[in-house]
């Protein structure tokens, strides 16, 4: 013989349920939002350095634009200045490098020395 259980739950957890389940996607969606806000960010910083030393390893001046979906990157190489910037949805980012710092290099190199 087999019985059958009949569970029975309140109406008012099952609503409770659903406000809680709203809550956890709505805060998931902000999370995920957010980081891919970053992401972008991020991306376009890599993408603004990636120019600047482009730029930097060429021998005449230079001027460079793009639009990349919404972002502005302009990098500009004068005769002992190379200045980078990146504008995008009301913030941006701006580097300005000497174009020949030999001493940075030798720097950069000595992290790879063994003592």
């Amino acid at each position: 013989m087999t019985k059958h259980f009949k569970k029975t739950v309140s109406a008012s957890y099952t609503v409770e349920a659903t406000y809680i389940m709203a809550m956890v996607l709505l805060s998931l969606s902000v999370l995920i939002r957010s980081g891919y806000k970053m992401y972008q960010e991020e991306t376009g910083i890599m993408r603004l350095h990636h120019m600047v030393e482009q730029v930097r390893g060429r021998e005449e001046d230079d001027h460079r634009n793009t639009d990349i979906g919404g972002w502005s990157v302009e990098v500009k190489r004068t005769e002992n200045q190379i200045e980078g910037r990146l504008t995008a949805r009301g913030w941006h980012k701006q580097i300005e490098e000497k174009t020949h710092e030999p001493e940075n290099m030798m720097r950069m190199s000595t992290i790879f020395q063994i003592e």
